[in-house]
């Protein structure tokens, strides 16, 4: 089978996506490096290419959730019809429907600052909390 090349980007997204999926069916701990390159159809190189580590992966998802929070309170903030109040209330509301409709990415995780990880709990907690 012919190697398919594809975008920086789009590559890069497809490994988030790919490990999304399978932390939410089956753990962030149950997953490994393999089962997502295998997944894609990938080599263990192409993976770290991309990403240092699982660990590193599990952040850029991270990363890819506060970034899609911050655009949309930013899209509050610019609104000229809302007084400050208005704007931190509807800011909060934002928040949490993102949350919800990422509520398996936040479910892996509270998982994962469960197991007492240092390095998590210093990147995660501000973004799962509240």
């Amino acid at each position: 089978m012919a190697r398919v090349v594809k975008k920086h980007e789009v590559r890069k997204k497809e490994f988030l996506d790919t490990a999304q999926e399978l932390f939410f069916s089956r753990g962030y701990e149950q997953t490994s490096v393999e089962t997502i390159i295998k997944k894609i159809g990938l080599s263990k190189g192409s993976f770290y290419y991309y990403f240092k580590s699982k660990e590193d992966l599990l952040d850029q998802l991270t990363i890819r959730v506060s970034e899609r929070i911050l655009r949309e309170i930013q899209k509050v903030t610019q609104k000229k019809d809302l007084n400050a109040t208005e704007k931190l209330n509807q800011a909060y509301q934002v928040v949490g429907n993102i949350k919800l409709k990422n509520m398996a990415l936040m479910k892996v995780l509270l998982e994962t600052l469960d197991k007492k990880n240092i390095f998590f709990n210093t990147k995660l907690l501000p973004i799962v909390q509240n």
